[in-house]
Protein backbone atom coordinates (compact mmCIF):
# COMPACT_ATOMS: atom_id res chain seq x y z
CA UNK A 1 0.00 0.00 0.00
CA UNK A 2 1.24 3.65 -0.60
CA UNK A 3 2.90 5.30 1.97
CA UNK A 4 0.46 7.34 4.44
CA UNK A 5 -2.78 5.36 2.36
CA UNK A 6 -5.48 4.65 4.38
CA UNK A 7 -6.86 1.13 3.08
CA UNK A 8 -10.42 2.00 2.37
CA UNK A 9 -11.00 5.79 1.72
CA UNK A 10 -13.35 7.71 -0.13
CA UNK A 11 -12.08 9.02 -3.19
CA UNK A 12 -12.27 11.19 -6.57
CA UNK A 13 -12.09 8.84 -9.73
CA UNK A 14 -10.85 11.08 -12.35
CA UNK A 15 -11.03 10.16 -15.97
CA UNK A 16 -10.55 11.77 -19.10
CA UNK A 17 -14.21 13.06 -21.19
CA UNK A 18 -16.27 12.22 -17.39
CA UNK A 19 -17.60 13.93 -14.97
CA UNK A 20 -15.12 13.12 -11.66
CA UNK A 21 -16.60 10.55 -10.07
CA UNK A 22 -17.22 9.77 -6.51
CA UNK A 23 -15.45 6.32 -5.60
CA UNK A 24 -14.40 4.27 -2.48
CA UNK A 25 -11.01 2.59 -2.25
CA UNK A 26 -11.38 -0.97 -1.36
CA UNK A 27 -7.41 -1.70 -1.53
CA UNK A 28 -4.01 -1.49 -3.22
CA UNK A 29 -1.22 -3.34 -5.05
CA UNK A 30 1.62 -2.73 -6.49
CA UNK A 31 0.89 -2.30 -10.48
CA UNK A 32 3.37 -4.54 -13.33
CA UNK A 33 5.46 -1.18 -13.51
CA UNK A 34 5.79 -0.88 -10.08
CA UNK A 35 3.70 1.99 -9.86
CA UNK A 36 0.34 1.81 -7.33
CA UNK A 37 -3.42 0.87 -8.40
CA UNK A 38 -6.58 0.87 -6.40
CA UNK A 39 -9.43 -1.87 -6.58
CA UNK A 40 -12.34 1.61 -6.50
CA UNK A 41 -15.68 1.61 -6.56
CA UNK A 42 -17.56 4.00 -7.52
CA UNK A 43 -21.41 4.46 -8.86
CA UNK A 44 -21.96 5.98 -12.78
CA UNK A 45 -22.55 9.43 -12.93
CA UNK A 46 -26.14 8.75 -14.68
CA UNK A 47 -30.01 7.69 -13.53
CA UNK A 48 -29.17 4.01 -13.33
CA UNK A 49 -27.13 4.23 -10.21
CA UNK A 50 -24.88 1.00 -11.02
CA UNK A 51 -21.98 0.51 -8.85
CA UNK A 52 -18.60 -0.30 -10.68
CA UNK A 53 -15.72 -1.96 -9.34
CA UNK A 54 -12.22 -1.96 -11.05
CA UNK A 55 -7.92 -1.75 -10.62
CA UNK A 56 -7.34 2.03 -11.72
CA UNK A 57 -4.05 3.81 -10.96
CA UNK A 58 -3.42 5.91 -8.54
CA UNK A 59 -2.95 8.82 -10.82
CA UNK A 60 -6.75 8.97 -11.72
CA UNK A 61 -7.50 9.41 -8.01
CA UNK A 62 -7.91 12.40 -5.60
CA UNK A 63 -8.39 12.45 -2.34
CA UNK A 64 -12.27 13.06 -1.65
CA UNK A 65 -11.96 16.22 0.69
CA UNK A 66 -10.01 17.99 -1.70
CA UNK A 67 -11.94 19.32 -4.78
CA UNK A 68 -11.65 16.90 -7.72
CA UNK A 69 -9.59 18.27 -11.11
CA UNK A 70 -10.81 17.40 -14.65
CA UNK A 71 -8.26 14.95 -16.15
CA UNK A 72 -5.53 16.42 -17.57
CA UNK A 73 -5.47 19.97 -16.11
CA UNK A 74 -3.49 18.78 -13.01
CA UNK A 75 0.02 16.90 -11.80
CA UNK A 76 -1.21 14.02 -9.58
CA UNK A 77 -0.05 15.50 -5.79
CA UNK A 78 3.39 14.09 -4.50
CA UNK A 79 3.00 10.74 -2.19
CA UNK A 80 3.45 12.38 1.61
CA UNK A 81 7.02 10.32 1.62
CA UNK A 82 7.80 12.25 -1.74
CA UNK A 83 8.06 9.24 -3.93
CA UNK A 84 6.24 11.40 -7.15
CA UNK A 85 2.99 11.19 -8.08
CA UNK A 86 2.44 7.22 -8.08
CA UNK A 87 0.09 6.96 -4.87
CA UNK A 88 0.03 9.40 -2.27
CA UNK A 89 -3.76 10.44 -4.34
CA UNK A 90 -5.95 9.04 -2.09
CA UNK A 91 -3.68 8.69 0.90
CA UNK A 92 -4.56 10.54 4.06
Amino acid sequence: MPEGASQRRHCWVVLPDVEPLPGVVIGWERAAGGGWQARVACVLGDETGEVVTGWLPASVLRPHDAAPVTAGTAEPPETQGGQGGDAGTAGP
